[in-house]
């Protein structure tokens, strides 16, 4: 633009005198160019969002500052202008293919101008429900991207702080299937909480081990042992026929015992659970009466404690269990008959790792949850106990039922992968049929008395409910998923030797180890041992 402009210099002069000088004022705009808005191509999942800096590969070859001054609408979604001058971009619900929007851009120059670039976004079906393993994976998968479409079909108002971190594991994990498709099936399994079916199984397994202590117990009082036994070894007299035998005083009536075992174990990763080792201390205390020879009665306290390490750092579960338990057995001639009924009152708390890697980094949280729960529990045996020389034989059957409820909790400290999960309940029917031998053996230094059970076992019911759960910041509270356990036994077996020496001056010392074969992914065993002193 030329513009001219005419001035007088001298104003005295006259018109024929005055000099007309034209000054010619050349504007800036004349050699200004507009900024360079250049064109931009992305691939994105289905039933997601994307934010694309636009601004990041336009210019202006003045060196003038741009800035972004409107967004066009594409046919098959919509977009949003931000802030910062990135664009929001958001395909209709279920839109698979090529999408395009325009946007303009300018420059801060006197009078600004301005360019329009074009933006083709390329919509692709990233479903990661197909990638996943496993049906538990499955259905977590689809509810995780049941809940990524809820919060894309929300505005940034609408969404919640949690709702704003699922949204980034959503962005995250649809990217991974584009890129990594491999990779998807072993994030999936991370964010799965297929953990939570080892509390079930930590309950169940408790349980046993609290009826095993005060088995022992029964036992020796079969055998005729009161006072004060020690895992399942008396500290004071016996009498013979299974009876305590007559005695003046009423406290002689009285029996007291205390049990100790460690046992561990490895449960075997499967396609509906996590695996992990675990190992434990159970303590039992009680004390019995005899209100005839051949019937007594009694009551126990149990303290579980167990520690679950899951396989892959994949967290831990510490689970402490305490019961209540009241006995009963009586004895006709070589037959006993044991009953055993109680409550326990359980408590968890669990930590679960959730660590992969996806297009936007490294994902690496820890989903900390704390619940409590109870059980009943029943027990009742029957065994005739043969005998000749220095063996005895005791062939037996039991009954154990168990019911076990586990209160529904929720996560905290994994960000957008918190979950919500439904309380667990079981009832549970074992059937057990065995032997048991010991065997007195003679010697210099005292009496080696070798001992050994085996048994067979069968959970010929087992009702279980599926565990159902959600994502915590999901806007859907009826969008859950539900995780199915490992089917239970039909047929296992429990083997178990051990050995008593008792010596000189009323010392004894004893081992005892037992291990369960042939159930499926589980790896067991019970180790006990002990010294005991007769006063």
């Amino acid at each position: 633009m030329i513009r001219f402009v005419s001035r007088i210099l001298h104003a005295g002069l006259t018109s024929r005198s005055a000099i007309l000088v034209g000054s010619c004022i050349v504007s800036q705009s004349l050699w200004a160019t507009p900024p360079s808005a250049v064109d931009d191509s992305r691939t994105m999942a289905s039933d997601s969002r994307l934010t694309i800096n636009v601004l990041a590969n336009d210019f202006d070859s003045d060196g003038d500052a741009i800035r972004l001054v409107s967004v066009g609408s594409p046919d098959n979604g919509s977009t949003t202008a931000n802030a910062d001058g990135s664009v929001r971009y958001i395909p209709n619900s279920g839109f698979i293919g090529s999408d395009t929007f325009t946007y303009v851009i300018e420059d801060d120059a006197e009078p600004a101008t301005r360019s329009t670039a074009t933006v083709t976004v390329t919509v692709v079906d990233s479903s990661v429900t197909p990638l996943a393993d496993g049906d538990n994976d499955r259905k977590v998968a689809q509810a995780f991207e049941s809940a990524c479409g809820s919060l894309n079909s929300q505005t940034d108002d609408e969404i919640s702080a949690g709702g704003s971190l699922l949204l980034a594991r959503c962005e995250g994990l649809s990217q991974l299937g584009i890129n990594n498709p491999e990779l998807v099936a072993e994030a999936l399994n991370k964010i799965a909480p297929e953990e939570t079916s080892s509390q079930m199984r930590n309950s169940a397994s408790s349980s046993r081990s609290q009826n095993s202590a005060v088995s022992q117990r029964q036992k020796l009082l079969q055998n005729g042992a009161t006072g004060f036994s020690l895992n399942g070894v008396a500290w004071n007299g016996a009498a013979s026929g299974g009876a305590a035998g007559e005695e003046s005083s009423p406290w002689s009536r009285v029996g007291v015992f205390a049990n100790i075992q460690r046992e561990g174990g490895e449960y075997d990763k499967t396609g509906l659970e996590s695996g992990y080792d675990y190992s434990g201390v159970v303590l039992t205390l009680g004390a019995d009466y005899a209100l005839r020879r051949d019937l007594f009665v009694g009551g126990a306290f149990g303290w579980t404690h167990t520690g679950v390490d899951y396989a892959n750092q994949g967290g831990e579960l510490d689970t402490d269990i305490y019961t209540f338990l009241g006995y009963a057995s009586y004895f006709v001639g070589d037959f006993s008959f044991d009953v055993q009924m109680g409550y326990g009152a359980t408590r968890f708390d669990s930590k679960r790792r959730i660590a992969y890697t996806d297009p936007t980094g490294d994902v690496d949280v820890t989903a900390v949850g704390d619940t409590s729960g109870d059980q009943f529990l029943f027990n009742t045996r029957a065994e005739w106990q043969w005998s000749r020389n220095a063996l005895t034989l005791s062939p037996y059957v039991r009954l154990v039922y168990l019911n076990s409820n586990i209160d529904g909790y929720g996560e905290n400290g994994a960000g957008g992968l918190n979950m919500t999960l439904s309380e667990q309940r079981i009832d549970q029917l074992t059937l057990a049929a065995g032997v048991q031998g010991t065997y007195a053996i003679s010697r210099d230094w005292g009496v080696l008395i070798p001992s050994f059970q085996l048994s067979a076992l069968s959970e010929i019911h087992s009702d279980r409910d599926a565990v159902t759960g959600r994502f915590s910041y999901d806007p859907d509270p009826n969008n859950r998923f539900d995780l199915q356990a490992d089917s239970e036994e039909s047929l296992f077996y429990q083997a178990g030797v051990g050995t008593t020496a008792v010596l000189p001056h009323g010392l004894s010392v004893f081992l005892e180890y037992q291990q369960i074969f042939g159930y499926e992914h589980l790896t067991a065993y019970q180790v006990q041992t002990g010294v005991r002193y007769e006063l």
